[in-house]
């Protein structure tokens, strides 16, 4: 009897060893896979041969492939937002940020093709908390599905539910390689 416990133990051991020696391996591949991506990307963003160019930020405002997005506003708006269309509430209070996008391509193009994605969007507080967006208001008359003609301007609020006071220091907008990229709040 004495020998089955052991021997029961003994296995369960190796199970469990093996099992975190392949958990821990995996895991390692996976961050290696990881860096080795996040190089790729860094490189495809910094070699002039390649089809995507860098990102162009100035303190308020990005520029890659074709669009541009600006942060033209920060309010604070308490807890219900109302739109011509929609109402909104939020649990505290609303930080919303306005932001213009514009078509720089030359061409039509579609938004859902390029490279943001406002799902991912996070605010940074002053103390340097982050919020992440709770709802998107576009501001434009006319078919979200129609494509952007050359030089045409939209915009949009997001609209992120915050404590009372909080003061906005940064918005990070999300991008098609997962990253984010950094602006300035005025």
């Amino acid at each position: 009897m004495k020998k089955h416990k052991l021997f029961s133990v003994t296995a369960l051991l190796i199970m469990l060893f093996g099992c975190t020696n392949f958990i821990q391996s995996e895991s390692n591949s996976s961050l290696a896979e990881a860096t080795t991506t996040n190089k790729a990307s860094e490189l495809e963003t910094n070699n002039t041969n390649t089809t995507k160019s860098a990102f162009q930020v100035k303190q308020n405002k990005v520029e890659r492939d074709g669009w541009e997005l600006t942060v033209t506003n920060v309010r604070y708006a308490g807890q219900k937002y109302e739109t011509e269309y929609s109402s909104y509430e939020a649990v505290d209070t609303w930080t919303i940020v306005s932001i213009n996008i514009k078509n720089t391509s030359g061409k039509r193009q579609r938004d859902d093709d390029a490279w943001f994605s406002f799902l991912f969007t996070e605010l940074v507080d002053s103390k340097g908390k982050k919020h992440d967006s709770k709802e998107r208001n576009y501001k434009f008359n006319g078919d979200l599905s129609k494509p952007f003609t050359p030089g045409e301007v939209r915009s949009v609020d997001l609209l992120f539910d915050t404590p009372k006071n909080t003061v906005a220091k940064q918005i990070l907008i999300g991008t098609d390689g997962f990253d984010q990229i950094t602006l300035k709040l005025p």
